[in-house]
């Protein structure tokens, strides 16, 4: 119940406000990311073209009618299929995982309000740079930037322990590249990781990694 003029707040009201603190928080986080000088806060100054990389499906039909003018590709058959899961989504799951971008170049901003929409509707969605539908770093030369870093975690967290090779841990739409080796000696994850950006190379720090995991969605 509203506490001025004593209506009763739907649960589309209730969902629309928990979004604006959203918004607000994640503004706040970026703000205080671009000043730490994260690499993924400088894409605006970059890069001129974005694509969306679609991880969940929305729940309900997204409001994209405003946007259509701009994007008129939203119209198309195959871009709905990852956009809303349906029967024929199904069928090329396999494909679409592997290779989630909506095949966009968009400006920032209007990357980032679609993004946001889709969010709105539940999806799991990041802007990304459309250079990054294509990795400058191949999957060999990570491998070899990743290993260094690795075995400074050895030495620091577990260093009497026998590790595994490094490798790709798993494909991933993002940014990176999620390299690591295994050790039956850590307990809570087997892991010992490294994030290769893949297109300049850099290394992602675990805050810029989760900053642009919490980027994708509203929650």
């Amino acid at each position: 119940m509203d506490k001025l003029d004593e209506h009763l707040w739907s649960r589309e009201d209730l969902r629309h406000l928990n979004d604006e603190s959203t918004v607000i928080k994640r503004k706040k986080r970026y703000a205080e990311a671009y000043a730490a000088g994260l690499p993924m806060t400088r894409w605006p100054e970059r890069y001129d073209t974005y694509d969306l990389a679609i991880s969940g499906f929305c729940h309900t039909q997204p409001h994209l009618q405003d946007l259509l003018q701009s994007i008129p590709q939203l119209t198309d058959e195959w871009l709905q299929a990852h956009i809303m899961k349906n029967e024929r989504m199904a069928e090329s799951y396999e494909q679409w995982i592997v290779f989630p971008f909506l095949k966009l170049d968009l400006p920032y901003e209007l990357a980032k309000t679609l993004a946001l929409r889709l969010q709105e509707a539940g999806a799991w969605a990041n802007y990304i740079p459309s250079i990054y539908r294509e990795p400058q770093i191949p999957l060999s030369e990570a491998l070899l930037m990743a290993e260094p870093i690795i075995m400074e975690q050895h030495k620091r967290v577990i260093p009497n322990e026998p590790l595994g090779p490094v490798k790709l841990v798993e494909w991933l739409w993002t940014p990176y590249w999620l390299l690591g080796t295994f050790s039956r000696a850590l307990y809570e994850q087997n892991y010992l990781y490294a994030y290769i950006d893949k297109v300049d190379g850099h290394i992602w720090t675990r805050d810029e990694q989760q900053l642009y995991s919490r980027e994708g969605k509203l929650d």
